[in-house]
């Protein structure tokens, strides 16, 4: 029985972010040995502590859970088990995004905005999510998040106001997930395979309004004010100093406010991960790369498909993550857009940044 718990900020980023307006890349910050700071792993109270395909657990004489003994840091099943620590199941997990876009000259998404599409003439985009997760047993965790968004934008449908910087700040939607992990890597198996659910529900900030008085449009909202469903599969497999994993997963959008219905989502990725400190270090750093792609539908605006929402994306996901101990983890990811397809003349991501703490008791 695996009994210690590794990092898994997992719906503090990519399940509550397949719920933001116009979907950028998300990291997952999962666990860090199996490609976890730029990929969804699929392990859930696993400890993977040796990093050993044949980490196998034993129970003491006295019915209590152990780990094999460790020979120059490799697992030797021929001497006697050690007892381990109790599992932490409770996690606190906190993450920061920064988004910065292409900028276009506010006169030239004027004339764009007349001539009856949409241009968010964005400036940058931040976000603050907060996750607090509990392992139920070694398979199944729960979880709950909410965060908050800071949007900075200029004003380019208004004549007056042509340029005007404008901000829309508030509280995010309150989402729920869970993971189930139904296979584990053993000696007969190579793979962990989870599926996962969240559900993003309609309680963020969706009133904001403008300079002018007029409501921020329901992309510009901190909250979409829709309820949405999202459903996912991870598989992952670690190998002593390496780790890979892949993931996808669809998100159903409803209406939100303003009768606007985002587009459904499809996101797929894929990582690896290496361990670059010296195994006998009892802290540990990971570098991480991988490769996330988007396809988002049309929106729905008051029950028409709008031609400027949506599109295919792919990103490539640089990261680092560093574990001082097992009860911390400090994860930093670099998303850097490969391909943008946008729909229609929606304004393109430039770069971000992703920024993750993790405490586990």
């Amino acid at each position: 029985m695996f009994l210690r718990i590794v990092v898994s900020l997992l719906a503090a980023l990519v399940l509550t972010w397949n719920a933001m307006a116009c979907d950028a890349c998300g990291s997952s910050f999962g666990d860090p040995a199996r490609g976890g700071a730029s990929g969804f792993t699929a392990g859930v109270g696993d400890p993977r502590r040796l990093l050993k395909d044949l980490a196998v657990s034993r129970k003491l004489k006295d019915g209590s859970d152990a780990e094999p003994a460790l020979a120059d840091g490799v697992p030797d099943l021929t001497k006697p088990a050690v007892e381990v620590a109790a599992p932490r199941r409770w996690s606190v997990d906190t993450s920061f995004e920064y988004r910065q876009f292409q900028h276009n000259r506010a006169e030239n998404s004027f004339l764009i905005v007349q001539a009856g599409h949409d241009q968010h003439a964005y400036r940058y985009d931040c976000f603050v999510n907060e996750h607090i997760g509990y392992l139920i047993t070694e398979d199944l965790s729960i979880g709950v998040s909410a965060g908050f968004r800071s949007l900075h934008k200029v004003n380019v449908d208004d004549t007056n106001r042509i340029g005007q910087r404008e901000t829309s700040t508030g509280a995010t939607d309150l989402a729920f997930d869970v993971k189930y992990r139904f296979m584990k890597q053993t000696e007969c198996f190579p793979l962990d395979l989870a599926v996962f659910a969240a559900l993003k529900t309609p309680y963020g900030e969706t009133n904001n309004r403008r300079t002018n008085g007029d409501l921020f449009e329901t992309e510009d909202q901190p909250g979409s004010g829709s309820l949405n469903e999202t459903l996912g599969i991870a598989a992952s497999h670690g190998w002593e100093k390496w780790g890979a994993s892949a993931s996808a997963s669809y998100t159903h959008k409803g209406q939100g406010s303003q009768e606007f219905k985002e587009g459904d989502l499809a996101r797929f990725s894929l990582s690896a991960s290496r361990l670059l400190s010296p195994t006998c270090y009892a802290w540990k750093l990971y570098g991480s790369a991988g490769l996330q792609g988007l396809l988002e539908r049309h929106a729905v605006d008051h029950h028409i498909t709008g031609p400027d929402h949506g599109g295919r994306n792919m990103f490539v996901l640089p990261g680092i993550a560093a574990k001082p101990n097992d009860r911390l983890v400090v994860s930093l990811t670099a998303p850097i857009p490969v391909i943008q397809d946008e729909n229609g003349t929606h304004q393109k991501q430039r770069w971000s940044v992703q920024l993750g703490v993790g405490i586990r008791f």
